[in-house]
């Protein structure tokens, strides 16, 4: 019962953790109907027609890319080991358990209205840099690059702040 009972606060959890990952890469997994996040997707380009130091870059981002993969596999599988317990754990026992992570479930969210964020700063700087790219200003578009950068770097540490968040649900169900 005690796992069945972590399992479904971790499936609470992941409600409010999931959707902070496809709004940070929607590009990848999870497609919303409509397809109302296609802003956010990296523009197609043709690395091999900018300067040689933005393969540099391309690399930077195909290893977040990957490590994304990751963080999204882990929370794929805890997803379906949440929604088999959740279904069977009685309603007041999901009431009960609630209260005693409040806290961490406000963090959760706090979490995942900053990777919002971040992900809106992410599209806006992929925005200027296909301008700046297109129109060849590469100092710019070195600018804008980095900035991508950086901004996928901070969503990928607020997904583990996500997953270590959990973890600590967990551990205080343990108690």
């Amino acid at each position: 019962m005690r796992k069945t009972t972590i399992a479904a606060l971790l499936g609470a959890s992941l409600l409010l953790a999931a959707p902070s990952f496809a709004a940070a890469h929607p590009g990848e997994g999870h497609h919303h109907p409509g397809g109302h996040h296609s802003e956010h997707r990296m523009p197609e380009a043709d690395w091999s027609a900018y300067p040689a130091e933005f393969q540099g870059y391309k690399n930077q981002l195909d290893q977040l890319k990957a490590q994304q993969r990751g963080l999204f596999e882990q929370f794929r599988q805890q997803r379906e080991a949440i929604k088999s317990a959740h279904k069977k754990l009685p309603e007041a026992k999901r009431q009960a358990l609630k209260e005693g992570v409040k806290d961490l479930m406000l963090e959760l969210k706090s979490t995942r209205s900053a990777i919002h964020e971040l992900g809106e700063q992410k599209a806006a700087a992929w925005e200027q840099f296909r301008k700046h790219a297109d129109a060849k200003q590469w100092e710019a578009a070195k600018t804008d690059i980095q900035t991508v950068i950086a901004k996928k770097q901070e969503i990928l540490a607020k997904q583990k702040t996500i997953l270590e968040t959990q973890q600590k649900i967990v551990e205080r169900m343990q108690k």
